[in-house]
């Protein structure tokens, strides 16, 4: 494979090093693979859609289209990705106020909800 040198920003470093140091990645050149097959992935989606539109295809939303099931799949999956985020985010705040400030917040909920 060809080696290229690329030039991150701080931020772009720190969030390619995040995703190596969870185990998500392998290396720093998996994650920017990852990152160059989406972006292909949603070109093609966008001339995809272009061209279904210049064919004068239907533009509702066809939700047994085989595209439209993974995307919906993925689409539910980031929802409860979010919602375990701000759970587990709930979670800490909750446990801080009870060990630092006791008694001085009230705890209105006991989880996230939709």
């Amino acid at each position: 494979m060809p080696t290229r040198h690329v030039i991150l920003t701080d931020e772009q470093e720190s969030f390619v090093m995040q995703q190596v140091s969870s185990g998500r990645f392998k290396s720093v050149s998996d994650v920017l693979r990852e990152g160059l097959r989406l972006i292909a992935l949603g070109q093609a989606e966008a001339i995809s859609r272009r061209d279904r539109i210049q064919n004068g295809a239907p533009k509702e939303f066809d939700s047994r289209h085989p595209i439209k099931k993974n995307l919906l799949a993925a689409s539910k999956a980031h929802e409860q990705e979010v919602k375990n985020g701000l759970q587990l985010v709930f979670e800490k705040v909750k446990a801080y106020c009870e060990e630092y400030e006791p008694g001085q917040f009230e705890i209105v909920c006991d989880e996230v909800k939709e």
